[in-house]
């Protein structure tokens, strides 16, 4: 396991669970919704993709090196599921919008190719 520098302060805990609350197919639609930029475009991908990897178990989103510069923030995530490693070292972006961190929607596409069979925009 990688080891990052885990957000310290207020902006780069709130990026790291709005990144948490997005890529986690545990957290219903509605919970996830607010953390992306675009979430009608994305609505059915996410849905598919928790519909696909809910038999794994463990599944888990680990955010750090998360680097906040106003209103924007950078990050990498490194995703988990059954113990093993899914997708490590991926580098994201949110922005800040209305007072919520909202996952961009390459970023999110980025964090689902390596599932078969998912389109995103």
């Amino acid at each position: 396991m990688p080891v990052r520098r885990a957000p310290t302060d207020g902006d780069e805990r709130a990026v790291a669970e709005a990144v948490r609350l997005a890529l986690d197919p545990a957290v219903t639609f509605t919970d996830a919704a607010p953390h992306l930029v675009g979430p009608e475009e994305v609505e059915a991908t996410r849905q598919t993709f928790a519909a696909l990897v809910a038999g794994l178990g463990a599944f888990r989103v680990e955010v750090g090196d998360v680097e906040v510069d106003g209103g924007r923030a950078r990050f990498v995530v490194d995703v988990y599921a059954a113990g093993r490693p899914v997708q490590v070292g991926l580098g994201g972006e949110a922005e800040k919008r209305a007072g919520t961190w909202q996952l961009r929607t390459t970023t999110f596409c980025g964090a689902l190719a390596s599932v078969p069979l998912l389109v995103c925009p």
